[in-house]
């Protein structure tokens, strides 16, 4: 009989993999090329609230964005109220998504970060020129690429060790 992972182990591989978010965020890309790198902590909020469905994560969605608000430089909540508005998206559909395969899902989150962006725009004011601007709209698209490699590294991750 496969036991389930036990509430510490989960709980210390939720914080490692927001910290692994972090980090990925905070690597120094060349100039246009880092505004097409997503925030991977929202899509890693995204797996913990479609895989947890006891939980909201809306303490871990103000505390990941504050720290990006930290690690951007930007008004300080303004990350904050954008995952948590995302995140309440994301629990009203998730018994939803949970049925859809990966790459629908990173359909529907490349539009909720399209909303990310509008949102953004108004919030967060970012400084953009003409040759930057077509990175910072495309960066959404990246989603599509890199949600299902969040997922499935995440789901490899929390298998009953017996399974893999």
């Amino acid at each position: 009989m496969k036991t389930p992972p036990r509430t510490t182990d989960a709980f210390w591989l939720i914080l490692l993999s927001y910290l692994v978010a972090l980090v990925i965020n905070a690597l120094p890309l060349p100039h246009p090329w880092g505004l097409l790198l997503p925030p991977v902590g929202l899509l890693v909020l995204f797996y913990w609230a479609l895989r947890q469905l006891d939980r909201t994560h809306f303490v871990a969605a103000v505390l990941i964005g504050l720290l990006y608000d930290a690690l951007e430089g930007t008004l300080l909540g303004g990350h904050a109220l954008l995952f948590s508005v995302l995140l309440f998206i994301v629990l009203r559909l998730r018994l939803r998504l949970r049925l859809a395969h990966p790459l629908q899902q990173s359909l529907l989150f490349t539009g909720l970060l399209y909303l990310f962006e509008a949102l953004g725009w108004f919030i967060l004011r970012p400084n953009l020129d003409e040759a930057t601007r077509i990175y910072w709209l495309a960066m959404p698209l990246t989603a599509l690429l890199i949600w299902p490699v969040i997922s499935a590294t995440l789901h490899f991750l929390t298998r009953p060790a017996g399974a893999r």
